[in-house]
């Protein structure tokens, strides 16, 4: 493999990757390896979580794993960047737990020092290394922080991770030190006291509005309303709410009100004439035309595809505008999709083209899908995206053996998850 196609590869998380190292020298690839010991090269780590495992196996089949554990711990002590320090923490804990004394002191060392881009982040680490005795270290710091920075509020996220790591025990456990130690008790209460001002400060929840209710907080915040609380109440909407507010969105002309109503359809087909979405669609407002085109998502029809079609054509082929094939998909759009993903020259634009054409092929068993779903598998860094394709491959029995085969050393637990499936 290339050093060029091995980058590309293991920064993408491709099992093909672990495989080539498995089976031939290291030694070319060893700063594509030192770089992924240093940054969590997901396309959004929020979503697809960590990555470490992944490194740490690559690792352990090079036979130099002790100085990547040394290049792993000496990045921690320097990581700033919140997902690269998340990832190094657990990086570092991995090779902590087989024997490296190293990685050991530069978890504890760096959470001491606390100098990333947010407060306390590791500390879930130290807990899966060293069980209670983490735990007790992790909420002593924090909370002999907490001494002089009484504003700063903790939830019981750690405690509950804790507790289900590691039994009930531990909040007994936790509670009775807490007697004899300050800094735990000052962390415990304000754990108590963040449950109290939630349970206070509940916010309504906007599913059970009725239509009148909810149309009364949209004209009195001018639109202001969160968009998820309005596709959230317009997918559980009665019929009866669902037409009252189409019929309030036909009539609106203001904006911001406007673009309130369109995000109730964002999950709920429109139930009336969508002529005016579709003349929304193309609106010099950039977010009422996005609502829009997410509203027409849902609504199978002759005018939608050929909105669809104008878009992609005139150069303006967002992932929105290929989410309207999903129910509109016409015999030869696989074409148009292949040849969409090819003209992607820039790493974002070519993940939402991506992530449209997955929800397409799964929507439209019959399309011919191979070909444009192996693009997004070569090229696509996002996690989710490959898993989809993968999905969609291993369904229809497709998937090409050598792929199946790499799928089970991906990155992404859930895409290893699809292939160890497949008898």
């Amino acid at each position: 493999m290339e050093i060029s196609d091995f980058r590309r590869a293991i920064i993408n998380g491709l099992g093909r990757a672990v495989l080539w190292v498995r089976d031939h020298p290291w030694q070319p690839h060893q700063d594509a390896i030192q770089h992924v010991c240093l940054h969590n090269t997901a396309y959004d780590a929020q979503c697809e979580g960590s990555r470490a495992e992944y490194v740490h196996e690559i690792v352990r089949l090079t036979n130099d794993s002790d100085r990547f554990a040394e290049i792993a711990a000496s990045g921690l002590m320097e990581a700033q960047e919140y997902w690269d320090t998340c990832h190094l923490f657990h990086l570092n804990r991995l090779f902590a737990q087989g024997g490296h004394a190293g990685s050991r002191d530069a978890l504890y060392k760096k959470f001491e020092q606390d100098d990333a881009a947010e407060r306390f982040i590791g500390a879930d680490e130290l807990v899966k290394l060293d069980g209670l005795n983490g735990l007790l270290f992790v909420l002593e710091r924090i909370g002999g922080w907490m001494d002089t920075h009484p504003d700063y509020w903790v939830d019981d996220w750690l405690l509950h991770q804790a507790e289900e790591d590691l039994g009930p025990e531990v909040m007994l456990t936790t509670r009775k030190t807490a007697e004899a130690n300050p800094n735990i008790r000052r962390y415990l209460a304000a754990v108590e006291k963040h449950a109290q001002q939630s349970g206070q400060q509940s916010r309504p929840d906007y599913r059970n509005f009725t239509y009148s209710e909810l149309r009364e907080r949209i004209l009195a915040g001018h639109g202001k309303v969160q968009r998820g609380w309005l596709s959230s109440w317009g997918k559980h909407a009665s019929e009866d709410s669902i037409r009252a507010a189409a019929a309030d969105l036909l009539n609106e002309r203001d904006e911001q009100i406007l673009l309130a109503y369109l995000r109730i359809f964002n999950l709920r087909p429109f139930p009336l004439m969508h002529e005016r979405l579709i003349e929304l669609s193309t609106s010099q407002n950039g977010d009422v035309a996005r609502a829009s085109r997410r509203a027409l998502r849902h609504v199978q029809s002759n005018l939608v595809r050929a909105l669809a079609l104008d878009l992609i054509r005139g150069d303006r082929a967002d992932n929105d505008a290929v989410e309207l094939l999903v129910k509109n998909y016409g015999p030869e759009d696989h074409i148009l999709i292949e040849s969409l993903l090819d003209g992607q020259t820039n790493e974002d634009n070519f993940h939402w083209v991506a992530h449209a054409a997955v929800h397409v092929f799964k929507a439209n068993s019959q399309a011919p899908a191979l070909t444009s779903l192996l693009k997004i598998y070569e090229r696509c860094r996002c996690s989710l995206c490959r898993k989809g394709a993968v999905t969609i491959m291993v369904e229809r029995r497709i998937i090409p053996p050598p792929i199946l085969q790499e799928c089970k050393h991906d990155s992404y637990e859930y895409t290893r998850g699809i292939a160890l499936s497949v008898p």
